[in-house]
């Protein structure tokens, strides 16, 4: 894990690589070039920007140089670049009826009467892509399955997977349940897309943060048809 620093551009606990490649939030630079380097804790402002908080005296942080925002938040990076063309992006597009059809006949949902969210997200217009299918608790509100659906670009489905009984709030510690009443909340919470080579399917950068901690995820799906996840977590409380 790396942060955005205004003042540097990007600090990654690498000196090493001349060039990173910057796995991050949308308005990141992809492209990362060293430029000096600078101590952990002789940085001070890790508090104020709330990042970098796990930095001990004896770390050294490389200082890379970035084009795109560099308003403070966290991005994985690559130390090197991969042969052949990376593309990043999230388009957002919602589902047709049909498509519906198929998720709610996959996950075993009604088709009509529940609370719920769909969406859908790519690289691009016209490539593989992911949906995001949230189903809540008509009563209170609060979010009771969620699942992550792969879909060629004609919309059949590649693979799935999907978490119930997240309303008993057992999904994970210093989580709160996720409610209708905030949009963007719930297990699968998108920041960017990539298709890189040597992948078969492409990436999904999520913020997978909980209250004590703020995490990154990458998710994508393996050849045999799995849903597997790399997830990085750095414990903020140190900034508080």
């Amino acid at each position: 894990m790396g942060w955005f620093a205004p003042e540097y551009g990007f600090l990654a606990r690498e000196s090493g690589a001349s060039e990173l490649m910057v796995l991050g939030p949308l308005g990141t630079g992809a492209v990362a070039r060293l430029s000096g380097s600078v101590k952990g804790r002789a940085w001070g402002r890790r508090a104020e920007y709330g990042i970098a908080c796990e930095l001990t005296d004896s770390d050294t942080l490389g200082v890379y140089r970035v084009d795109g925002e560099t308003r403070p938040r966290r991005a994985l990076y690559l130390s090197r670049r991969m042969a052949g063309e990376m593309r990043r992006g999230l388009v957002m597009f919602g589902l047709d009826s049909a498509g519906l059809a198929k998720v709610n006949r996959l996950l075993g949902w009604p088709e009509k009467g529940a609370l719920r969210r769909d969406n859908a997200f790519g690289v691009r217009v016209g490539s593989l892509f992911y949906s995001r299918h949230r189903l809540y608790d008509a009563k209170t509100r609060l979010l009771r399955e969620e699942a992550i659906v792969l879909h060629q670009a004609d919309g059949e489905i590649v693979s799935h997977e999907v978490h119930r009984g997240i309303d008993t709030g057992e999904q994970c510690d210093g989580c709160a349940i996720p409610s209708y009443a905030v949009e963007f909340s719930g297990v699968y919470r998108p920041l960017q897309m990539f298709e890189l080579p040597g992948f078969a399917y492409p990436l999904l950068l999520m913020d997978t943060g909980t209250y004590e901690g703020d995490a990154l995820s990458l998710l994508t799906v393996t050849p045999a048809g799995k849903v597997t996840q790399f997830r990085v977590y750095e414990y903020v409380m140190h900034c508080r």
